[in-house]
């Protein structure tokens, strides 16, 4: 995401991913089982320091939602003010482009599902910071754990700004405030990537005019390896910032806890939604997000893939139930 120390760390990691690369480090495309039994459940933390311990379900997913995509008065267009320019996208080595850039331009963020993708500004007190979050429920989105917790400031993030659809400076439906968000307990006692996602909730319904991405969890390996999946966010890099970019790929490598992917990011695109069409037992949904992005080339064991935490059993549960508290 950001943060000078955080990028120092992984800096470092991209110089020794370098180094390796130079050695022609054959990587395996599959370095663990998501059907092996779960670790420890690990539990979410809000910040105001609240402990939520999801329970368990027999569900696979959670569907997704249309929305109405009509705009009331509380969702009307809004321009970026001062405050809201004031970001910045400091977390290059989260993201990278692999070979020639190959991200298109959303040509439409107002239609389905780009509209239920946000924009979000977040504030930190050494500055604010620019991610992308997506809609799991009427006033819920997941995101990215660095994007709402900073571990090396030790420190939540003061307010998260919300604006669904974004194009550039216009915000077709409207911004939103964060009413609360949480992310793991692993994720600010550890900094690992394996866990780094969160949640938050906003002070507005706009996933009932936006809609929503249903979301789910495969615990087969070789059902996922090789699934065609498209990545979609807010990269910092393009001109002008606030534009939505996509591409599509294939899950080509897999762990326990993450999903690794040749799709070219960049930052700013940290907490965007990796998803597709999926068939689960209780149905096929669409589009069903199975991986959050949050990090660049380099970030073992994910030495020539950008990566993003897997939507496992146990981040299913978590998100389910702490949107539907």
């Amino acid at each position: 995401m950001n943060f000078s120390a955080f990028r120092k760390n992984l800096l470092r990691a991209l110089v020794g991913a370098c180094f390796v690369f130079s050695l022609v480090w054959i990587e395996p495309a599959m370095s663990a089982r998501a059907d092996a039994p779960d670790a420890a459940p690990d539990v979410l933390v809000q910040n105001d320091g609240a402990v939520f311990q999801a329970e368990t379900t027999a569900r696979h997913f959670s569907p997704p939602y249309r929305g109405t995509g009509k705009r009331t008065m509380s969702e009307r267009a809004t321009t970026f003010g001062a405050d809201e320019g004031d970001a910045q996208v400091r977390d290059h080595t989260h993201s990278s482009i692999i070979g020639p850039d190959e991200r298109r331009p959303v040509k439409n963020s107002a239609r389905y599902p780009s509209r239920a993708i946000a924009s979000i500004k977040m504030r930190f007190s050494d500055g604010a910071y620019l991610c992308t979050a997506w809609f799991i429920g009427p006033d819920t989105l997941a995101t990215a754990g660095h994007c709402v917790y900073d571990p090396y400031l030790q420190e939540f993030a003061q307010v998260i700004r919300v604006f669904p659809g974004r194009d550039a400076n216009g915000a077709p439906f409207g911004k939103a405030r964060s009413v609360k968000f949480a992310t793991t307990q692993c994720w600010i006692k550890s900094g690992s990537p394996d866990c780094d996602y969160g949640v938050i909730q906003i002070n507005k319904n706009l996933g009932e005019t936006v809609g929503w991405f249903g979301f789910g969890w495969e615990g087969t390996d070789n059902k996922l390896l090789n699934h065609k999946v498209t990545l979609r966010g807010y990269p910092g890099d393009k001109s002008p910032y606030g534009t939505d970019w996509t591409m599509g790929g294939a899950l080509e490598q897999l762990t326990q806890t993450r999903v690794g992917y040749s799709i070219d990011t960049f930052g700013g695109q940290s907490g965007s939604p990796v998803y597709a069409k999926y068939a689960f037992p209780e149905g096929t949904c669409k589009p069903c997000v199975l991986g959050i992005h949050g990090y660049a080339v380099g970030v073992n064991p994910f030495l020539t893939r950008n990566s993003g935490v897997r939507i496992t059993r146990q981040v299913f549960q978590n998100m389910l139930a702490w949107r539907d508290q």
